[in-house]
């Protein structure tokens, strides 16, 4: 079987996303991502926003919602001489239950946190970074989460070695949504002919890279394929 592995937290230095404002004049948040994931364990991942339209050192500060409720607050910070600045969150939390699934909406919102009124806001979507093989009937059904909010690349590949040199991989297929979710059932659990145990690490690369947002695991087969 598969075994759980940690999230692998982007930093907070991605290429900030538009959304498109009411008003050029009116403040306006750019996302980091059109999508935040979470790991049980593991913490949230880092949410930044650039804030633009403000008053020169106007005071605000960003945080997450979910059906209204807040999820997530960070610290004030006060504009530079243009009205903008990049605020956001370390940390965050949210009830999604356990395992993958698909995402939910939420929002982030910068707001003023004298009075806690919203100055402007963004719609994105959230999710457990999570992964679980259940084996059924000679099947496997796969399901993952949270690999593309990492990396922004929507197509899934296990990668395998055994006894620390690489064998080869399996291509899973392509995620859907801003978060990176992948419902798939296969007949085998590796490219492979051979029993044997196997070390496999689920990557959003064709090409294996070691420092790649992953998951991990372990394959024993114990049935010759085919």
């Amino acid at each position: 079987m598969l075994l759980r592995t940690a999230l692998r937290a982007a930093g907070a230095g991605a290429v900030l996303l538009s959304v498109p404002a009411a008003a050029s004049a009116d403040p306006s948040i750019l996302l980091s991502s059109g999508c935040y994931v979470q790991s049980a364990g593991q913490g949230s991942q880092t949410i930044a926003a650039k804030i633009q339209g403000l008053a020169a050192t106007q005071s605000v500060a960003v945080r997450l919602t979910r059906q209204g409720q807040t999820i997530g607050t960070g610290d004030a910070q006060a504009a530079d001489a243009s009205g903008s600045l990049i605020n956001g969150l370390t940390s965050w939390s949210a009830d999604l239950g356990s395992g993958p699934k698909k995402s939910v909406p939420a929002s982030v919102e910068a707001f003023d946190p004298a009075t806690g009124a919203t100055i402007a806001a963004a719609p994105t979507e959230i999710a457990n970074f999570d992964y679980s093989v259940r084996t059924s009937g000679g099947k496997h059904h796969w399901k993952l989460q949270g690999l593309a909010a990492l990396t922004g690349e929507s197509t899934y590949y296990a990668h395998y070695f055994n006894h620390g040199k690489y064998k080869g991989r399996m291509k899973l297929g392509k995620s859907k949504g801003a978060c990176g979710y992948l419902s798939i059932t296969t007949t085998h659990l590796t490219p492979f002919r051979k029993v044997g145990r196997y070390d496999v690490e689920i990557e959003a690369l064709k090409k294996y890279d070691k420092d790649a947002p992953k998951f991990k695991g372990r394959v024993t087969v114990t049935t010759r394929y085919y």
